[in-house]
């Protein structure tokens, strides 16, 4: 998998969200989620099946209340059918994407806050298939607004349930039609996050 300069200028800039221990507020996060991806909408992606979802990133304090965040994510997602009666294939997809945004943290309960978050970025999409040589790529905008309900737990680390809406439209692949059905991925995350405080 090979990123343009553009891409990796955008690396560069996540990973600038991500500095050394010792220029950061002590109360920076860094945050790891797991989810179970929905596909949503009618599109070339409708028919696969989401597997799971990695995220990996930091979150930066402007205020008491606002935060800026970014991370690096992964995500599975397969479609299986049959080429005849017997024989059974699978199409896998791979997404990366890179994103950043801001994060309200609205305190709702004791040790209990409701953060909003509104996040974009940008994505990566590889589909192959095991019975068909070659690989389908395209990159695209990436967009995510979701929530989470984070519960202040131990010392060191938080604990979090959240929800999200996520869109991508990407480039149009190579040849394929020029229409919205093969451009645009849509769908909706369930997922735990933990963040650990320094």
């Amino acid at each position: 998998m090979r990123f343009n300069k553009n891409q990796l200028l955008f690396l560069i800039l996540i990973l600038s969200f991500v500095p050394c221990k010792s220029l950061l507020a002590q109360s920076g996060k860094f945050t790891a989620d797991v989810s179970y991806p929905v596909q949503a909408g009618d599109n070339f992606f409708s028919d696969f099946d989401g597997v799971v979802s990695f995220d990996l990133g930091y979150s930066y304090p402007l205020s008491s209340t606002l935060s800026l965040d970014g991370h690096a994510g992964y995500t599975y997602s397969k479609y299986s059918f049959y080429l005849n009666l017997e024989q059974k294939t699978k199409t896998k997809a791979h997404i990366i994407e890179l994103m950043a945004g801001p994060a309200l943290h609205l305190l709702m309960a004791e040790d209990v806050h409701f953060s909003p978050y509104l996040e974009a970025g940008y994505a990566r999409a590889d589909v192959s298939n095991d019975d068909f040589e070659g690989e389908i790529n395209s990159n695209g905008i990436n967009t995510e607004i979701g929530a989470s309900f984070d519960f202040v737990g131990l010392e060191k680390i938080d604990i979090g349930l959240y929800a999200s809406y996520q869109f991508i439209y990407l480039e149009k692949p190579e040849d394929f039609e020029n229409v919205k059905h093969y451009r645009n991925m849509k769908w909706i995350n369930f997922g735990v996050k933990t963040m650990y405080k320094f």
